[in-house]
């Protein structure tokens, strides 16, 4: 079998976490891991992450320095290294990207991120009390704090549309708050 990228990726509140968990190769448990016969870490010779951010902008971070590795210890991808402010919530794609043996192999992580929203509502949220519940600021907190599950739920249920959509929604109830 050839060698098979695998990379995973966290939210952060302002750091993004990527790991390379491809795996050393074993014939039995990983075949398609980093070892003669697929490609070597000690063969690489460049290894870069392509981010595209929800509003379509990239940034190639090379990080040939750190990866490839069969440690699954964690990259950290800093707000200054994607050239922003603060992580917009919706899908990120990470192109993973290792050249071995005069090979290029790839991983595509796609991740749903929401913590910025998450915290805009929770902010919100500090201003729904018992004696104020009903009125129609709170309900609207309430509903969209059960919107951003909802688009979680639907992203894990392979709903991509709905959880964007829905996502998209409640940073419109959120613009000028970037909190986190």
């Amino acid at each position: 079998m050839a060698l098979v990228l695998v990379g995973a990726v966290k939210e952060q509140t302002e750091t993004i976490l990527f790991q390379d968990a491809t795996g050393i190769y074993d014939a039995t448990d990983n075949p398609t891991g980093y070892g003669a016969p697929n490609g070597t870490i000690a063969g690489a010779t460049a290894a870069t992450i392509l981010v595209t951010m929800p509003d379509d902008t990239t940034v190639t971070l090379n990080v040939y320095s750190s990866f490839p590795v069969n440690d699954k210890s964690w990259y950290e991808i800093t707000l200054t290294d994607l050239g922003i402010e603060f992580i917009e919530s919706g899908y990120w794609t990470f192109l993973y990207t290792v050249t071995t043996g005069g090979t290029a192999y790839t991983a595509t992580v796609t991740c749903l991120f929401v913590k910025n929203t998450e915290c805009c509502v929770n902010q919100r949220m500090l201003k729904v009390t018992p004696d104020n519940a009903s009125n129609p600021f709170s309900l609207e907190t309430i509903l969209l704090g059960n919107m951003i599950t909802a688009a979680l739920s639907a992203n894990c249920q392979g709903l991509t549309d709905y959880a964007e959509n829905t996502i998209e929604y409640v940073k419109t109830k959120c613009e000028g708050c970037c909190c986190c």
